[in-house]
């Protein structure tokens, strides 16, 4: 039976993460990074019972990557990108 994990993630919100760094008398990135070590830390990958096909994928993409690292987009482009359909959703609705 495989191991089930949730992680709840905070909003994406500029505004907060600068709040929340304040509080904590850090940078943002400094913030992201102490989450992305926590949520990581709540995963427990090493543990996690990762299904043999789900690793092929994974390494597919991996090789895919490596043998082509210009074909994919940064953090940034794939952010905007994400915001401009969700800007374009909610304002056809």
């Amino acid at each position: 039976m495989a191991t089930r994990y949730s992680i709840e993630l905070p909003p994406s919100d500029d505004a907060f993460l600068s709040a929340c760094a304040t509080r904590r008398k850090m940078s943002v990135e400094q913030l992201l990074r102490e989450m992305v070590d926590e949520s990581m830390a709540q995963l427990q990958l090493e543990d996690a019972d990762i299904p043999g096909w789900h690793k092929e994928i994974l390494d597919r993409r991996i090789e895919s990557h490596r043998a082509s690292p210009e074909n994919g987009r940064s953090w940034h482009e794939v952010r905007a990108s994400i915001l401009e359909e969700i800007a374009g959703a909610v304002g056809s609705s």
